[in-house]
């Protein structure tokens, strides 16, 4: 039988000690590495030129995600070609801190109508939560012409319109909406001018890269829905005649998939294309 001395034993607990120590210490540093992201300004591409609908949804919930996600979170419109080239970009970003407003025309819309796209709607993107639903190709330079008087009529988002409607300048006709907008009680939907079942609304969501770690996702989601359920986003956005929703990932991606069936029919049927495309 071997006898330590007691001073050896001691050095040995505490050699032992500090090992264990450490040891428990490596899943607190790996999980502390995890919760750090994001580590710098997330960007929220916006695939449609500045002054439009998608503008006002995108900088309402960036400004209040930035309030908790632990990073700002800053709008940079990237219009051009429907939105094709801003989700191109996002889908081949790598930077982990790039994501995506998603629209009707992106996500629904153009699979369909353009004969080959360089992204995949459904598998190179993530569905993080559908931030609203109400509020045309550019409606920034559409509502431009239209203020000019080189367009005598338009479909517009009903946020950018609302003030001029307010103030006299545009006189709103019809909405696209199943039930008449609370903010223009007096105007008539469109199925309630002869056209029954006409629904057309706009829907914007946030998308991220799907090759994001699941963490990433997961934080995101959990972020974007308490920024669109806040009630500084509800009050926002239903100033300009929009709904706030704020759904879970699973919700928003099986609505899209639903809008996905009931655009690829109507467009088949009517043969839409691209303009410049016979």
């Amino acid at each position: 039988m071997r006898i330590s001395h007691p001073a050896v034993l001691s050095r040995r607990r505490l050699v032992l000690s500090g090992s264990a120590a450490a040891v428990s210490l490596l899943p607190w540093r790996i999980g502390s590495a995890q919760s750090t992201w994001p580590t710098k300004p997330l960007r929220l591409v916006v695939p449609f030129a500045p002054g439009g609908s998608s503008e006002i949804v995108a900088r309402a919930v960036a400004a209040e995600m930035s309030k908790t996600i632990g990073q700002n979170v800053f709008v940079d419109n990237k219009p051009g070609a429907a939105g094709n080239i801003a989700m191109q970009e996002v889908a081949n970003s790598t930077d982990e801190h790039t994501l995506i407003l998603g629209h009707i025309g992106t996500l629904a819309v153009n699979p369909y109508i353009f004969p080959k796209l360089a992204y995949d709607a459904n598998r190179d993107f993530a569905p993080i939560t559908l931030v609203s639903k109400v509020p045309s190709r550019g409606t920034g330079p559409m509502l431009t012409d239209l203020m000019a008087g080189r367009l005598q009529a338009a479909a517009v988002g009903a946020p950018a319109l609302l003030p001029f409607i307010k103030a006299g300048k545009l006189r709103c006709i019809a909405t696209g909406t199943a039930q008449r907008l609370p903010q223009l009680p007096d105007v008539p939907t469109v199925a309630e001018q002869g056209f029954k079942g006409f629904e057309m609304t706009q829907w914007y969501g946030l998308m991220a890269p799907s090759k994001w770690p699941k963490a990433h996702l997961a934080k995101l989601e959990t972020e974007a829905v308490k920024a669109a359920r806040s009630p500084l986003v509800k009050e926002k956005l239903s100033q300009e005649t929009a709904l706030a929703v704020g759904n879970t990932s699973a919700e928003f991606d099986a609505f899209i998939k639903s809008e996905q069936a009931r655009w690829k029919p109507v467009i088949a049927r009517a043969q839409i294309k691209p303009e410049g495309m016979g």
